[in-house]
């Protein structure tokens, strides 16, 4: 299915909300002023708030109190700023309209998601932990605009949790296409970096990704979350779980202390993330 054909299946996608746009195109100039980020960051309270919250979190493992803007700026660097913002952005689609119990849900199993396949690039490959991260938080994007779009979303939803089926093939059934395509087409309508629609687009067949390595990332992070109940459904995919165990090597203290670091960190992340 190719992409206006997913896109005439929901009323429309989502706008990246202004005030990003703001801060990702001064952050995509390569001559930008970092004062002027400072300035702009500064004028909406909620992102100040958030990035200082989030230099101070166990997330980074600080040990020095962070308590100004410009000190938390330097140490978080551009990078986890950007992600931080559209983080911040997609939480703001998660809110939008008629609020369910199925978004407020599929915002929880986002944020967890996105923890663990930060912890689990931390393990693996240190260079794409903030990556890592952000497509954890934005894998489910497709999910939410379905729940607000289609009426009958929420009855397949618990029909795959009732009956512990696979939604992805439930929805090919009843849409034509998955959430993972509605999230990559999503990307592209942000103008997001091609990596990340060809990721969120190969979730379901990480063996067959150009980015293996953080597609297996985000799909294990998925799998451990819907395994601790997080998830909308209970469904994992075992023989994809199995591949991706066998892909990194993983061995059952490294499942072990994956658990322990997520425990201690999704405890303590609750109030950042506004869960």
């Amino acid at each position: 299915m190719n992409v206006d054909e997913i896109l005439s299946k929901v009323n429309e996608l989502p706008p990246m909300p202004q005030m990003a746009v703001k801060i990702i195109n001064l952050l995509d100039d390569p001559n930008f002023s970092f004062a002027e980020l400072i300035s702009l960051i500064s004028k909406d309270a909620n992102i100040t708030a958030t990035v200082l919250k989030l230099a101070n979190s166990p997330l980074f493992s600080v040990k020095n109190e962070i308590t100004n803007l410009t000190q938390a700026m330097t140490f978080l660097g551009v990078k986890n700023i950007k992600n931080l913002v559209i983080s911040l952005s997609t939480k703001t689609l998660f809110n939008k309209g008629n609020v369910k119990l199925v978004d407020q849900k599929l915002w929880e199993f986002s944020v967890a998601t996105a923890i663990y396949s930060r912890i689990i690039a931390l393990k693996v490959n240190k260079k794409v932990a903030e990556e890592a991260f952000l497509l954890g938080l934005l894998h489910t994007i497709g999910q939410i605009i379905l729940s607000k779009n289609l009426d009958d979303y929420e009855e397949l939803v618990s029909l795959a949790y009732n009956d512990f089926l696979n939604l992805l093939v439930l929805e090919k059934e009843r849409y034509g296409f998955d959430h993972y395509d509605l999230a990559s087409v999503t990307m592209k309508v942000w103008n997001m970096p091609e990596m990340y629609y060809q990721v969120l687009s190969s979730i379901k067949d990480p063996e067959n990704s150009q980015n293996k390595e953080l597609t297996y990332i985000v799909f294990f992070a998925d799998a451990l979350c819907t395994e601790k109940g997080l998830n909308v459904t209970d469904y994992v995919d075992e023989e994809l779980r199995l591949l991706a165990i066998d892909y990194f090597g993983f061995s059952a203290t490294d499942l072990e202390e994956f658990e322990e670091l997520f425990n201690e960190i999704y405890d303590n992340e609750k109030e950042l993330f506004k869960l």
